[in-house]
């Protein structure tokens, strides 16, 4: 169940991402932000997770780093918000961060679900970061 959720995770980032690359400039706006509301919904989401793997072990790194990464993200939605690209590139870092503290690296199976989950993701913010640094929407034809 765990890899369907996952892939379903997927489907507002690819969603969101393909809408900004393709929208006319004017709305690109609304939905870059609908994306890095997303987005940090799921950072935090994920170090949560962090937090609820290694609780009742001694494992102070990752404790301190899903905090760490938790309120990264609580000041780039308070300070970055006005400024796409650092929202976007804050956010990026914060899913990295995510998967390289993982504490569950000998599970392959779900690390590399999470690997893949969080290559895709990483992957969406970079297309929108380009469109935005590029300043024009991508056509069809």
């Amino acid at each position: 169940m765990k890899t369907i959720l996952g892939y379903l995770g997927l489907v507002p980032f690819i969603v969101l991402a393909a809408l900004t690359v393709w929208s006319p400039l004017t709305q690109q706006s609304d939905w870059v932000f609908i994306f890095s509301v997303y987005s940090a919904g799921i950072a935090i989401f994920m170090a949560g997770t962090l937090w609820g793997r290694v609780v009742d072990s001694d494992s102070t790194p990752v404790l301190l780093m899903s905090n760490i990464i938790t309120l990264v993200i609580i000041g780039l939605l308070i300070v970055a918000t006005g400024n796409q690209p650092l929202m976007l590139a804050g956010l990026t870092a914060c899913h990295i961060a995510n998967l390289a503290c993982e504490p569950n690296k000998g599970n392959r199976p779900y690390f590399r679900l999470h690997l893949i989950l969080t290559s895709v993701v990483v992957l969406s913010h970079l297309a929108i970061l380009g469109v935005l640094y590029h300043g024009e929407s991508v056509s069809l034809l």
